[in-house]
């Protein structure tokens, strides 16, 4: 008996050593991996800025329009594709928010020209001069990251020596479940470090990598880039226009936001304040004050400007199980809301209804113009038709009285430069925004291909075509991609 027991208890002794062997060996095939992973992203970083740099030098010294725009655009896919890759590597509290936006401004400004010079445009001298000093720029930036990947290599640099106790259990219980890494879980582990947006850049870290805090602090005293795309300094930093009144106190927040609650029945004035008046930092700073109704559930919410007391936003979350409303009836009780609330001269341009809410999109008009820039966007319970959510930042980071210019091409003309194959049917003037932050006057044809509806907008001063959008029919509404 104690002969099977004795041989019974080696046998489970050499079991249990063996499943540890082989839990410590997948452990490690898995943290092999991951390291090979990381590597792999930031090598395939370099190599991205560096073919870009190479394109850029080609484009400086390209004879053609129709040459460089393909240069410029593979430039443009060389940041954008550096920028992910980094974005994935797990550097703790080092703060990359300079060479995210370099990387973002590079590539961007370079699409920007690549448009230019695909429309047959020459660049101008100044744009000349910037983009020689972006490339300067750009061969520093390699340079630096060659030195980084110099350092990785002669100091046999892991990965893993950056990743913090969080990462680490995260990786001990994937490495119990998968043997080796597939993309997902690269990104699970990469999550589970963070990207340290919105923190300090800290002296404290291997010196391996020392050299990405060296960049940031050398690209954060660049002067800033501005030109025509979404990345542009001046585009980052605008300001509201929509801003107007005195500012408002603390203390009047509350009675301010009271006036913007929709009681479909009941007096706002029954609303119990829940909690203190929030601050609400951000491109429009704001109060944020929490409502109860005193009859009913649900939780309202809403954020009035420190500037003029204005609406931003406002959300209602209580259940709306029923729909006894039609489209029409919501859209009149959104617009109904809107005016009472101040919002003047707005049309109606898209519906979307979810589950038992629909949500009518508003932009603002004036003398037969649409300005759709100046959008609100209004959620309406269907079982009762109380507003129970309202989006009006844009309206408000875009509406001011505008000088518009008389258009130099006609409606006639707009509609002879839409392709031929559209049927058009029908034209008027809009003011549009474009990736750049800018507005332009222009044509809106809307217009059908093959069943497909799609809206043309023609400049209305230079006769160029600068958007295509496709209006796309969902289930509940209408999409515009």
């Amino acid at each position: 008996m104690s002969r099977r027991l004795t041989a019974l208890m080696t046998i489970l002794l050499v079991a249990a050593l063996g499943f540890g062997v082989w839990q410590w060996w997948q452990a490690r095939r898995f943290a092999n991996a991951l390291e090979t992973a990381y590597h792999g992203f930031f090598n395939a970083a370099v190599q991205d800025v560096e073919s870009a740099q190479v394109a850029l030098s080609k484009a400086l010294a390209a004879g053609s329009t129709a040459d460089r725009a393909v240069l410029l655009d593979t430039v443009w896919h060389g940041m954008m594709s550096a920028g992910d890759l980094i974005a994935r590597l797990p550097l703790g509290d080092i703060n990359l928010a300079a060479t995210r936006q370099f990387l973002n401004q590079v590539g961007d400004y370079a699409h920007s020209l690549a448009r230019m010079s695909a429309a047959g445009r020459e660049i101008d001298q100044e744009d000349w001069d910037t983009l020689a000093d972006v490339h300067t720029e750009l061969g520093r930036f390699t340079n630096a990251l060659h030195d980084i990947n110099g350092r990785f290599l002669t100091a046999g640099f892991r990965w893993s020596r950056v990743m913090n106790p969080r990462v680490d259990r995260v990786r001990r219980e994937l490495a119990a479940g998968w043997p080796l890494p597939d993309a997902s879980v690269v990104e699970a582990v990469a999550t589970a470090a963070g990207t340290s947006q919105g923190r300090d850049v800290t002296p404290e870290v291997p010196g391996e990598l020392r050299g990405f805090v060296d960049l940031e602090q050398r690209l954060q005293e660049l002067p800033a880039l501005e030109y025509d795309g979404p990345f542009s300094a001046h585009v980052a930093g605008r300001s509201p226009l929509g801003l107007t009144g005195p500012e408002l106190d603390r203390d009047a927040a509350p009675d301010r936001a009271r006036h913007f609650l929709d009681g479909a029945g009941v007096d706002p004035r029954d609303y119990r304040q829940e909690g203190r008046v929030l601050t609400v930092n951000g491109t429009i700073e704001a109060y944020q004050v929490n409502f109860r109704p005193a009859v009913g559930r649900g939780n309202v919410a809403v954020a009035v400007s420190k500037k003029g007391g204005h609406l931003v936003w406002m959300v209602n979350d209580r259940d709306v199980n029923a729909v006894r409303l039609t489209s029409d009836e919501a859209v009149a009780a959104a617009r109904r809301y809107l005016e009472q609330k101040g919002f003047r001269n707005m049309e109606t341009t898209y519906t979307l209804r979810e589950g038992s809410t629909e949500t009518v999109t508003f932009v603002y008009e004036k003398e037969g113009v649409r300005f759709y820039p100046d959008q609100v966007k209004v959620k309406v319970a269907l079982d009762n038709g109380q507003v129970v959510g309202v989006d009006a930042f844009s309206y408000l980071m875009s509406h001011h009285d505008r000088d518009l210019p008389a258009p130099r091409i006609t409606r006639e003309e707009a509609a002879r430069k839409v392709n031929p194959r559209l049927k058009v049917r029908g034209t008027r003037l809009a003011v549009i925004p474009l990736d750049s932050g800018r507005e332009v006057l222009a044509w809106e044809s809307d217009t059908e291909l093959n069943g497909d509806r799609l809206l043309v907008y023609i400049n209305a001063m230079t006769g160029e075509e600068e958007q295509i959008l496709k209006m796309v029919k969902v289930q509940g509404g209408t999409l515009t991609m």
